[in-house]
């Protein structure tokens, strides 16, 4: 499943919550989170928008 494809969906999803963290793998297939200060997805593009602090 591809993001876009159902983009309102994770929208709704994003908007549930106030705390968020992405998940990756590094190079050598080791796991790396990272807490997510701000999170915002456009409307009607799947397009967002992140900040790795919280702001004031």
């Amino acid at each position: 499943m591809h993001p876009s494809d159902h983009w309102g969906f994770w929208r709704d999803i994003a908007s549930k919550s106030f705390s968020y963290s992405f998940a990756t793998v590094n190079p050598d297939d080791s796991p790396h989170v990272t807490p997510i200060g701000s999170f915002m997805l456009i409307k009607n593009e799947p397009k967002g928008l992140y900040f790795q602090i919280f702001t004031s």
